[in-house]
């Protein structure tokens, strides 16, 4: 008679192929529902954000536009700088 852990027993494979395509699957299902728990939180974040928007006066949003714009032509700078830096170290030997 063959013991679980000896290799010629059949069952014993059959048994930990079966629990590894479980756990496989159930892995697989956890990403799947963090990602939609992910996409739900964005949708709400973004809801709350358009209703704050949407509150907001006139001239605040004005305001809040041009800082926008004024961070982005900001980190737009940096990354021009960054490119830069990294195809001078690349044209260095």
């Amino acid at each position: 008679m063959y013991g679980m852990n000896d290799p010629q027993n059949g069952l014993f494979e059959d048994v930990l192929s079966v629990v590894c395509v479980c756990v496989d699957n159930h892995a697989i299902t956890l990403i799947i529902k963090a990602a939609i728990m992910a996409a739900r939180f964005s949708g709400r974040v973004r809801k709350r954000s358009l209703k704050r928007l949407a509150a907001m006066d006139a001239d605040t949003k004005d305001k809040e536009i041009l800082f926008l714009k004024d961070k982005v032509y900001q980190l737009e700078m940096q990354v021009s700088i960054l490119q830069k830096r990294i195809q001078k170290r690349q044209k260095k030997p």
